[in-house]
Formats: structure tokens, sequence, C-alpha cells
């Protein structure tokens, strides 16, 4: 059962994203280096896919549901991960194995279908905005472009 809409899953994305950029100054670990650098940069790219991708709170629309759920999934073991791949796990391991199962939590939670139709207009689509307002399919706007005289 999915109890996450993808509008919910939205906002917990962004919400996640910006608390990775800004956890390292919070914590006070921003000047350790790798250990930051994986959390700053994982949260860039959380924000950065939010914006691209096809539900309620992105903004270009993009990415499919479905592939931004695959990608938090990665970006969560990436998180879990890192303190042990990178070495860092004496120094400091709790706020990387924390978000990243947050969400991963999130992930198996949330609805991979989202109701935000895709950009793509088929032949309906473009009639239906020929014809919505008027019989002619060629008024003014909807009109083929002439070539221009060639000399």
């Amino acid at each position: 059962m999915k109890i996450i809409s993808t509008k919910v899953h939205g906002v917990l994305d962004y919400l996640l994203g910006f608390t990775l950029i800004l956890l390292p100054w919070i914590l006070d670990f921003n000047e350790y280096g790798i250990q930051s650098s994986i959390m700053v940069g994982l949260g860039m790219f959380t924000v950065l896919m939010s914006i691209f991708t096809r539900y309620e709170l992105g903004v270009w629309k993009k990415i499919p549901m479905a592939g931004h759920l695959f990608l938090d999934a990665l970006v969560a073991v990436i998180l879990i991960a890192s303190p042990w791949v990178f070495g860092f796990a004496d120094q400091i391991y709790l706020p990387h194995v924390i978000l990243g199962a947050t969400e991963l939590v999130a992930v198996i939670l949330s609805d991979s279908k989202s109701d935000i139709k895709d950009n793509v207009m088929d032949k309906s689509d473009v009639y239906h905005q020929v014809s919505k307002d008027s019989n002619n399919p060629l008024e003014e706007g909807f009109r083929p472009r002439k070539k221009p005289a060639t000399n």
C-alpha cells in the first residue's frame, strides 16, 4: 500500500534536498571534506531531480515518477554506504545513515504514478486546441507558415 502521494513526496524531496545541503553547517562538519561534499552533492542532485520530475511540484516535468523513485533509492543507498565506502565512519556516520534510511522508507511508501500528464501533445490535443473556439481549423495563429519566396 502506497501511503505517500506524489505531491507529499515532492514536499519531502525538497525538504530532504535542502536539509542535505545545509546539514554540514548545522552540525559543524562542513570542514571535513568528503563527508560534507557527499551530503551537499546529493542534496543538490535531489533538488535538481525534483525540479525536473513529472509530479505536482516539478517545474519542467521531464523525469517520470518511477524513474525519480529509482534515483531516490540510489541516492539513499549511496548516502547510507558512504561513511564506510569513503572511510569516514569513525568521524561521522549517523546523519548519512538516518537521512538515507528516511529517504529509502519514503521511496518504499510513495506512489509511483503521478496525475501529471506527459508534456507530449498528440494529434487529438492539437485538434482540440484549434477547434475549441471555432469551427475553422485554420484560424489566425494556427495557419501553417508560408515559406519565403526564393529569388
